[in-house]
């Protein structure tokens, strides 16, 4: 793997831990809202333009629960 590569893996993964915290952040405030999990799951999911699996959002959502 180059340089190269190895920068814009680093730079890729960065981005994905910054989307998972923004994620918790948005998690937490919807279930203060008493939001249903289903509703969260789908409205994060748009949210995100659909980037994450719904399997990794539902992982999110179940360390949050």
């Amino acid at each position: 793997m180059s340089l190269e590569e190895k920068i814009r893996d680093r730079e890729v993964t960065a981005r994905l831990e910054g989307k998972i915290e923004d994620i918790y952040s948005l998690i937490k405030r919807l279930k203060k809202l008493n939001i249903d999990s289903e509703t969260i799951v789908s409205s994060v999911h748009e949210d995100y333009d659909s980037e994450l699996p719904l399997s990794t959002i539902n992982k999110i959502l179940d360390k949050e629960l």
